[in-house]
């Protein structure tokens, strides 16, 4: 029996090789029916033969502790990197969607605070249909939008919105389908605080970006002066934005990761809205939004380096990949509140 009500705690589980086949089962146990975070522990990855292996596996588990239990390994300046200006608050979302049991599940991970790794989590279920389809989405969107206010003095200059999607035709279909729902939203919350003198909504301006991680494309470098036709991976950082890309668009190819064992993919980024031209002095210029993109990559808590994508749509996936376990077992146990991380 446990007993944890209005107490905060984490659950750590050292799995023998016996009880790895009970993993799922056991997560599903505490997340699902108490509603406490674990951490599970490999035995046998502990007990690595290769000391440096071995250490790194438990720095490893050490930083995803500390984040579950509300510390911070890092942080990164984006004022000092010159992406965000001092006063300016950004809301960055990861958003997914899933097809399952007749159901549309969405999950959207969502920063509330300055520095953007503190991350509140939604997933909701919801019938197949047009109307509750855009009710579910208003519904997440808002809440994603009162809790960065309630921890900042004004509302966010920028919503960023990193949608997973695919190529160009399933993209423009995400746009008509979802767009209308996140900026009727807005200009809902400008009449609202249009002359509240406690709380300034700015002008908040919007991007929806859709990521797409099976590009068609990869990219190889060669040394200087190489007389040999030998490729290899790019470096951490890659950007892409002329050439390959379509012309009056805006789109680029992010590849942050290294990947030293066959070949690395990048992720294709089609900007599908924006307010405004990015072109201008006071708005959120292409070469910010790229930097920033590439930044956020490393916000994953449990790999150390950068992802592929942005670590807020990265985690949309994971807690989609665990919820939609549920919703196809027809055991339909949400959490009724956002989760916090």
């Amino acid at each position: 029996k446990i007993d944890l009500k209005n107490k905060k705690c984490l659950g750590i589980i050292f799995c023998s090789a016996q009880l790895e086949k009970f993993y799922q089962e056991l997560k599903n146990f505490f997340m699902q029916q108490h509603k406490i975070p674990t951490q599970h522990i490999i035995t046998r990855n502990i007990d690595n033969p290769n000391q440096k292996i071995g250490n790194s596996i438990q720095f490893n588990i050490i930083d995803q502790i500390n984040i579950k239990m509300g510390g911070k390994n890092f942080f990164i300046d984006f004022k000092k990197e010159g992406i965000i200006r001092k006063g300016e608050v950004f809301l960055v979302i990861g958003l997914d969607s899933k097809y399952a049991n007749k159901k549309v599940m969405y999950s959207m991970t969502s920063t509330i605070n300055p520095h953007l790794n503190n991350f509140v989590t939604q997933e909701k279920a919801c019938n197949d249909n047009t109307q509750e389809k855009n009710n579910t989405l208003k519904k997440m969107f808002e809440i994603a939008i009162d809790e960065i206010n309630k921890r900042c003095p004004h509302s966010p200059d920028y919503i960023i919105i990193y949608r997973q999607g695919g190529n160009e035709i399933h993209n423009k279909i995400l746009t008509i389908n979802e767009l209308d729902n996140f900026t009727g939203i807005l200009n809902q919350y400008r009449e609202k605080y249009k002359d509240n003198k406690n709380f300034h909504f700015r002008n908040t301006k919007l991007y929806y970006i859709c990521c797409n991680l099976k590009s068609d494309l990869k990219f190889f470098e060669t040394e200087k002066g190489e007389v040999s036709k030998a490729y290899y991976n790019p470096k951490s950082g890659l950007i892409v934005d002329d050439n390959v890309t379509q012309k009056n668009k805006y789109e680029f190819y992010l590849q942050p990761q290294f990947v030293n064992q066959g070949t690395a993919t990048p992720c294709h980024y089609q900007i599908m809205y924006y307010d405004k031209s990015m072109k201008e002095e006071d708005e959120l210029t292409i070469e910010n939004l790229e930097k920033l993109s590439f930044y956020l990559s490393f916000y994953y808590w449990t790999w150390s380096g950068a992802i592929r994508t942005p670590s807020l749509l990265k985690m949309s996936n994971t807690a989609m990949a665990f919820y939609s376990k549920i919703l196809n077992s027809n055991e339909y146990c949400f959490f009724e509140k956002p989760t916090f991380i």
